[in-house]
């Protein structure tokens, strides 16, 4: 059992770097240049969990719906009115 739920979490945090990835690059272009950060909660402390939280300017949680969903609602909050 223990080792199926590592492999998810593992699975789970490439699909997550993949996405974080592709919006990078959608942000602005191969170059590169935008920062976009991909944290495992479990993997920080509650004190470094507490100032990035604070000071980023966007945080994505699961809870909150599919990760492609909150880069959709990004985007179009972002476009320019036509």
């Amino acid at each position: 059992m223990a080792q199926v739920q590592v492999g998810y979490v593992q699975d789970l945090q490439h699909a997550i770097e993949a996405i974080r990835e592709h919006a990078r690059i959608r942000a602005v272009g191969a170059d590169g240049g935008e920062h976009l950060f991909a944290l495992r909660r479990d993997l920080i402390d509650a004190e470094a969990h507490a100032a990035l939280t604070a000071t980023a300017r966007v945080v994505l949680h699961a809870r909150n719906g599919r990760f492609s969903t909150h880069l959709d609602r990004l985007e179009a909050v972002e476009a320019p009115p036509r």
